[in-house]
């Protein structure tokens, strides 16, 4: 999972999905167990779901704790 100027990127062995900040209406994040879930949930409300494990949860908690703001300035920027 990246997130970036372009949008959402989910990626799990072979398969990838990009997800263009402009098609999205939003996206969500919790913590679950030693993984991150991340939901991208597009203009039509069909929803794709990526987990991420933590190595150590400390490191879940810094995500956690930082994404709230990443997700704001990309998601507040995007063209309508």
């Amino acid at each position: 999972m990246a997130l970036g100027p372009e949008g959402v990127h989910f990626a799990q062995g072979v398969y990838a999905a990009d997800f263009p900040w402009p098609h999205l209406q939003t996206v969500q994040f919790r913590p679950m167990g030693a993984y991150l879930c991340v939901a991208a949930v597009l203009l039509d409300g069909r929803m794709f779901e990526c987990r991420v494990k933590a190595r150590r949860t400390s490191v879940l908690q810094t995500w956690c704790a930082e994404l709230g703001g990443v997700l704001h300035h990309y998601l507040s920027a995007r063209p309508r």
